[in-house]
């Protein structure tokens, strides 16, 4: 039942890639000294490879106008491949909230940086203007899908209160988590 386990973000693997019997460690600390402003601190410890498989730090402060929070995540994973070990993977996201007109007009922006590959993995650009009845959403996005392709994709979409949203008149692919649901 551990490979199932949401409550932890490592594979549940043995040596040899067997599914192992046992869960990882998982150890939390949350940091939360008012309702705007909290810290995470996650740490799980493999007990079949008796290393530390992934550390992660959160950090986020939000107000009435803007809202900043910032990720890193390290993960290592105690097998090999045909090369020999896999190096840890290193990854850093941060996020960010600006509303210009409260209740009107709000910016988010969100990226990925891959230290890695020394490179930004991915960003999002989004406004959205609400009135009324309705919330017109513009987005913009980079990506990399491996290989060093990255691509550029851009939406447009409206939603409608109490129906749902439309769009995507320009023809790309649809904002990731939908359109209009705050950070990605």
């Amino acid at each position: 039942a551990s490979s199932y386990d949401s409550s932890y973000q490592s594979a549940i693997f043995g040596p040899g890639g067997v599914p192992a019997h046992y869960s990882p460690l998982s150890t939390r600390l949350r940091l939360a000294p008012s309702s705007r402003l909290s810290a995470n601190l996650n740490l799980e410890y493999d007990v079949n490879y008796k290393l530390a498989k992934r550390l992660s730090l959160d950090v986020r402060a939000d107000g009435e106008r803007a809202g900043i929070a910032a990720s890193w995540a390290r993960y290592k994973n105690p097998q090999q491949n045909q090369v020999g070990p896999i190096p840890p993977q290193d990854i850093l996201r941060g996020d960010l909230r600006l509303s210009l007109i409260p209740k009107h007009l709000t910016m988010t922006g969100s990226a990925f940086y891959d230290f890695d590959r020394k490179q930004l993995a991915s960003f999002l650009a989004r406004g959205r203007y609400d009135v009324q009845c309705c919330g017109l959403i513009v987005d913009v996005s980079r990506r990399d899908f491996g290989g060093g392709q990255f691509v550029w994709t851009g939406g447009f979409s409206i939603e409608l209160a109490n129906i749902g949203s439309s769009g995507n008149f320009l023809g790309a692919q649809p904002a990731p988590g939908g359109a209009g649901r705050g950070f990605p």
